[in-house]
């Protein structure tokens, strides 16, 4: 739907662009901190919503790896199967690790996808509800600074829209490191770490 009023509406907004760059807008009006807050106008509101692509997360696959074998059936002992279980359980622990990182990464492309579809529906609402207003006359024949901030506050209310859940993601999706045996942290002399 947006895509569909993208050309109109960018218009309107351009004009609604240029009436608050030339006469301002009424002392006091929300549009005033919404433009401050979000750093955009409401014309490069609507066309960053229009740019909004979830194609790339929607076509994301991240599987994720099911557990390594248990060493229940190793029959050797000594020295040296003790020496293997303890990196392999290192091993382990990196493993598990890193699937819960592909696992939140899903789900963050997943949230990313519901984002950019809840920002584009409610821009188109709110563009489509200005374009059939008595503003987009007004501010079209009349250049109304008054109608412009109104359509504007509108628009930038619908685009402004927290990715949520933004501190939880910061924390789930940091990097995997990997932790020898024995050192407790830390990163192993020929170790590795992986980012997601």
């Amino acid at each position: 739907m947006l895509d569909r009023l993208a050309g109109p509406g960018l218009d309107l907004l351009g004009r609604v662009d240029a009436c608050l760059a030339r006469y301002g807008a009424p002392a006091g009006h929300p549009v005033l901190g919404l433009i401050r807050d979000a750093g955009l106008t409401p014309g490069e509101a609507l066309a960053f919503a229009v740019s909004l692509d979830d194609g790339p997360f929607r076509r994301a696959s991240l599987p994720v790896p099911g557990p390594l074998p248990s060493l229940r059936d190793v029959t050797w002992d000594g020295a040296a199967r003790d020496a293997f279980e303890t990196q392999w359980t290192a091993v382990v622990r990196q493993q598990e690790a890193l699937a819960e990182r592909m696992a939140a990464t899903r789900a963050y492309a997943e949230a990313v996808v519901e984002w950019v579809g809840l920002v584009r529906r409610s821009v188109a609402e709110a563009v489509g509800t200005a374009l059939g207003s008595m503003e987009a006359v007004r501010v079209k024949t009349e250049s109304d600074p008054l109608a412009a901030a109104e359509i504007g506050a509108v628009v930038l209310r619908a685009a402004v829209r927290p990715f949520p859940g933004g501190v939880e993601w910061a924390g789930r999706l940091s990097e995997v490191e990997f932790v020898a045996p024995g050192r407790g942290g830390g990163r192993a002399g020929r170790g590795f770490s992986v980012a997601l």
